[in-house]
């Protein structure tokens, strides 16, 4: 078949997810259709979807449709922008794993040889799946060690980095993008807007608001959270003395709010070998980060597993460090209570852990914010759970 008819058959199932799932239509229009000889696959990098003549001319029109819902799901998930430093083969497998689940569930016909759904990893974002399955070894995802399409990526083709986000393949800074693309702003934005529109329409696939929202949270975000955390336990204040400089070009004096330096924290460190060296070290970074800024006018670790083992003690601007213990089983509620023994409260604590505890501590009246490894799906007993996401 001559590759203008190639193109004509992905033109028109473009056309037909426009008119069966508007969801997934109104996304495909903001990519390109490019053909790549070679290729061997389908791609995207967030700015167009690619594809080999050869290879889609082997495929129905109800696979090429599914493909091309496997591909937007890529960009609506932000995928392109989030690849980072990872392994680019796990990372697509884990993709894969986080995508073609919900396709599966939506109906979608899919060639053979794509990552086949495994519901151990439902409703999980991708860098959850990845850690997950480097933690196991990266087993052979296709049943009876098949290795999927040729790419050994499976049918479904590739995730590729995104120029805009300055890893990819042709030129673009961090967080722009180029005058025919897509940046992770544009698909933030380009989603939410198609979101709200099918849903006034009754046409939102069953549980991808959901999904969209949960993909985007936590695991890329936990540096952001962390901070965001430990900034609003600020202590702050009104003053004249510092008006709003917002509105005094409108002659509109009001006080403006002043920030004292942060108090006490406190930073409990599970010590029963669980956490693995890389979350501890990206955590002890940003934390350090966090102090140079806000300079907190002390800060406690407590290494900790069933009991508490040591508290260390550091002054303002004096490095934070942090070493994994390892020991027996963890238990929450020891924190709590010698914390609970100091004179005064401190204005947050900390706690990294895996959050394999045999008890569930009583909730403090200090705000608590659990930090745990990218590759953990529970919550912590209170407050907040953040998950360290660490590229290998």
């Amino acid at each position: 078949m001559r590759s203008k008819d190639i193109a004509s058959r992905i033109a028109k199932c473009r056309t037909r997810l426009l008119l069966d799932s508007p969801w997934f239509g109104s996304l495909a229009m903001r990519l390109r259709i490019e053909p790549m000889p070679g290729l061997g696959t389908f791609a995207t990098d967030g700015q167009s979807i690619r594809y080999d003549p050869t290879f889609a001319e082997k495929l129905t029109d109800e696979e090429i449709t599914g493909v091309m819902a496997h591909e937007i799901l890529h960009c609506a998930l932000l995928h392109p922008f989030r690849l980072g430093t990872r392994n680019m083969t796990q990372a697509n497998i884990a993709m894969d794993y986080a995508i073609n689940i919900e396709l599966h569930k939506a109906g979608f016909k899919m060639p053979e040889g794509v990552i086949p759904p495994d519901m151990q990893y439902d409703r999980m974002a991708w860098e959850q799946i990845y850690a997950l399955r480097q933690k196991a070894g990266n087993p052979n995802p296709f049943p009876n060690g098949g290795q999927g399409s040729s790419d050994g990526l499976g049918a479904t083709g590739q995730c590729l980095p995104s120029p805009c986000t300055g890893n990819g393949q042709k030129p673009g800074q961090a967080g722009q993008s180029p005058a025919s693309g897509m940046s992770e702003q544009d698909w933030r934005i380009a989603v939410e807007s198609v979101t709200n529109i099918c849903k006034g329409i009754g046409k939102v696939p069953g549980g991808f608001e959901e999904l969209v929202k949960s993909a985007r949270k936590d695991v890329a975000d936990w540096r952001a959270i962390l901070r965001e955390f430990v900034e609003n336990t600020t202590p702050s204040d009104y003053s004249w003395a510092s008006p709003n400089r917002r509105y005094i070009a409108n002659n509109v004096y009001l006080p403006g709010v002043v920030k004292e330096n942060l108090g006490h924290i406190a930073i409990a460190v599970d010590t029963s070998g669980s956490i693995d060296s890389a979350s501890l070290a990206a955590f002890c970074t940003e934390i350090n980060a966090i102090a140079s800024e806000a300079k907190p006018d002390r800060v406690s670790v407590l290494y900790c597993d069933s009991k508490v083992h040591r508290v260390d003690e550091y002054g303002q601007d004096e490095p934070i460090e942090m070493k994994a213990v390892g020991r027996g089983g963890t238990a929450f509620q020891p924190v709590f209570d010698t914390v609970a023994k100091w004179p005064e409260s401190p204005v947050c604590l900390l706690y990294l852990t895996d959050l394999e505890s045999s008890d569930t501590p009583t909730e403090p009246s200090y705000p608590v914010l659990f930090v745990t490894s990218e590759c953990v799906t529970a919550n912590g007993p209170f407050g907040r759970t953040v998950r360290v996401a660490t590229e290998k």
